[in-house]
């Protein structure tokens, strides 16, 4: 057998163990576990941006306890769409854990892993992207909202330009007659990867944490406000976050 030949069939070996549903169950376990365990020890500090633009410490009243969205009819609040960059998604889901809150998720790999990891966590997930399934999943998430659950959409993902929305998010709250909710989250120390498009962050243990939720955007609203605009409200409550912590 030729070194070329060779290569190859490692190569698809590879591939067709790294599909394989053992293998998925077994990187999403170790996952779910890892994130589980760093989240036990961080030191979580919130902040709500108030209707007149200032910033007041602790957890909105809007958010609820655990289980806020599960229920159909559920009328507290209005129905929103958390809305936030890619890049800070393993800081978020712990946050915002067992609340029913519908995630948008990838078609690729990278995003069945990130799938699995989110249900372990109490979350619901539609399938789809830019550029496969993204119709779909729109409607999915916008039956989603309809039934009384949140959503909450990485505006950036799932493969960039980092920071710069693609519209999936607001079609859908315009679409649901929802609000959308700018949030931004950091923490330090963290790990960000320098491999990745997003410069992906991750905390370490014991890290200091930030949520910051931005004031929400009315569906009314989206339309005259833009993607910029949009942008520059979630950039705003990231680096607030960023400040809170230290980065």
């Amino acid at each position: 057998m030729t070194p070329g030949r060779r290569r190859s069939r490692i190569k698809r070996f590879r591939k067709r163990i790294s599909r394989s549903r053992w293998f998925l169950a077994t990187l999403s376990s170790a996952a779910a576990f890892v994130m589980g365990v760093v989240a036990a020890t961080l030191r979580v500090q919130w902040t709500e941006q108030t209707a007149d633009g200032s910033l007041r410490e602790g957890a909105p009243d809007a958010l609820g306890g655990p289980g806020r969205g599960n229920h159909a009819g559920d009328d507290d609040a209005a129905r929103r769409i958390y809305a936030f960059w890619h890049g800070r998604l393993f800081l978020l889901v712990p946050a915002f854990r067992d609340r029913g809150i519908v995630i948008i998720t990838s078609t690729s790999f990278a995003g069945e892993v990130l799938t699995r990891v989110l249900e372990r966590f109490g979350y619901a997930t539609v399938r789809g992207s830019s550029g496969r399934r993204g119709t779909a999943a729109l409607i999915a998430m916008k039956g989603a909202l309809a039934d009384g659950r949140d959503g909450g959409v990485a505006l950036d993902g799932p493969s960039g330009p980092e920071r710069r929305s693609k519209g999936g998010a607001v079609a859908a709250a315009q679409s649901a007659g929802c609000s959308i909710v700018p949030i931004g989250v950091s923490a330090s120390p963290a790990w960000t990867v320098p491999s990745t498009w997003d410069r992906f962050m991750m905390p370490m243990l014991f890290a200091r944490c930030s949520v910051v939720v931005g004031r929400p955007i009315a569906a009314a609203d989206l339309g005259e406000i833009g993607l910029e605009e949009l942008d520059a409200r979630v950039d705003a409550m990231t680096d607030e976050a960023d400040r809170q912590v230290g980065r």
